[in-house]
């Protein structure tokens, strides 16, 4: 079992993480908006790939 330490630190990253992630996919597709998105969406082609 982990420590409460370890859990507080993994959920701060974790957090960290999931903001980045989403800045970069706004950024990278202007359109984006995370309140619309559903998981299911990262395993369509909906959004074009930019270079």
């Amino acid at each position: 079992m982990a420590a409460q330490g370890d859990l507080t630190e993994d959920a701060e990253l974790f957090a960290h993480l999931v903001e980045s992630t989403l800045t970069n996919l706004a950024h990278a597709h202007p359109g984006f908006r995370a309140t619309g998105w559903l998981p299911a969406d990262a395993h369509t082609s909906s959004m074009p790939l930019t270079s």
